[in-house]
């Protein structure tokens, strides 16, 4: 007698009640995601961690995934590859990456073995360094390579490498050392630094591989004009002050025949010269804006650094960029005033960067990333440990304050 009366299933009753429940959730569901986001799209977001993981896996080479990263679904248990599993999975790749020539710890060409050994910084910047580099290549002089880390990028309680020291005791680099004999010994001269006296050597000593081309003694005026003008421009604080680049830039522009220092012909004082060009470049566009540069006497400069890098093998691969040069700058100086349109352009990411580069520079993150995580903790230690001082020394200023004012 009190039982509820069936309802036919076709009934338009019982169609109404099935609308008001599927309202009903919908409400419910949106309710839940406008209190929280994550409950209602927990299932689909996984399958999308998955999705994107296994992208970022096949980006470091083609690999074959048994299993997607994020195995387990359950909300008490969540697993992801280690580094170890990632390592395996990079080795098992069809198609390996290219050797990077800045890379390489030696060079040879023509198969001939390795006549000298050059001592450089081991991150790339030393723009005397870069010089002597494109001089070898640019020679196809086969040679060695050690590197040996700036002082700046020193780490705590590090030294430089005892066997530079014995030879060149004050560490500076570039560096070069001749094999002692043609036999194929590994027997080498001790090592004798400053780019210029390096540039000089190399051209006694490989009369026919310096590039001079058709008239040497024109090059030869061409490099020691070069000379006089880096000269210049290492003393000048063009970074603070582009103006004072000015009178060695207007030397330069005189010297330039174009496209190249003399003419038609790449030679070695395009060498000496291009890692100072790119860095006016970068430093006058980041710091004061390109319409600053456009001001300066660099015309000639300027379409030189850009046949470098369309025609220049060597300067492409072993170049810096505008945005490494300026942060490393802002690194050492991070309260330097920047143009700020110019500088956001600059900063922004390189979209121009081939498939095999970044693929090159996801696998070295993935294989050097106790180093990375290592050098990220270092940085932060020491920032921490500089703002520390900074709020001590401003309490100390507070306190020398207060003595002062307690003595007036």
């Amino acid at each position: 007698k009190n039982k509820k009366k069936k309802t036919d299933p076709g009934s338009p009753q019982r169609q109404s009640q099935k609308e008001r429940a599927r309202r009903s959730g919908e409400v419910g569901l949106r309710r839940s995601e406008g209190r929280s986001g994550l409950r209602a799209n927990d299932a689909l977001r996984r399958m999308n961690m998955v999705k994107y993981w296994e992208q970022f896996l096949a980006l470091l080479g083609s690999m074959r995934l048994s299993s997607p990263p994020l195995a387990s679904t359950s909300t008490s248990e969540k697993t992801t590859k280690s580094w170890s599993e990632l390592s395996a999975e990079v080795s098992r790749k069809e198609t390996p990456s290219p050797p990077r020539p800045f890379d390489a710890r030696e060079r040879t060409f023509d198969g001939g073995a390795p006549v000298v050994t050059l001592w450089r910084d081991a991150a790339g910047w030393c723009p005397f360094c870069l010089a002597t580099v494109l001089l070898l290549e640019e020679m196809r002089l086969s040679y060695r390579v050690k590197t040996i880390p700036l002082a700046g990028y020193l780490r705590p309680g590090e030294k430089k490498d005892p066997e530079y020291l014995r030879m060149v005791p004050d560490g500076v680099v570039p560096g070069l050392q001749h094999r002692s004999s043609d036999n194929g010994d590994d027997d080498w001269e001790p090592a004798f630094r400053n780019a210029y006296a390096i540039f000089d050597d190399l051209r006694r000593s490989f009369p026919e591989k310096y590039p001079v081309g058709k008239d040497p003694e024109k090059k030869h005026d061409a490099i020691v004009g070069v000379d006089a003008v880096v000269g210049k421009l290492e003393r000048a604080p063009y970074r603070r002050n582009p103006e004072a680049a000015r009178p060695a830039l207007a030397e330069l522009e005189a010297l330039i025949e174009g496209p190249w220092v003399c003419g038609s012909e790449f030679s070695a004082a395009d060498c000496l010269l291009l890692p100072f060009l790119e860095r006016i470049e970068a430093y006058t566009s980041y710091f004061h804006g390109r319409d600053t540069l456009a001001q300066l006497p660099f015309d000639k400069a300027q379409k030189l650094l850009e046949t470098a890098r369309r025609r220049c093998a060597a300067y492409r691969e072993f170049g810096s960029d505008a945005r490494t040069l300026t942060r490393i700058v802002l690194k050492f100086n991070p309260d330097a005033p920047v143009s700020a349109e110019d500088a956001k352009s600059i900063d922004a990411p390189n979209r121009d960067v081939s498939f095999g580069d970044a693929r090159v520079a996801a696998e070295k993150l993935c294989e050097n990333h106790l180093r990375v995580a290592k050098f990220a903790a270092r940085t932060a230690k020491a920032a921490k440990a500089a703002n520390a001082k900074d709020d001590d020394d401003d309490q100390d200023d507070d306190d020398d304050q207060d003595d002062d004012d307690d003595q007036d």
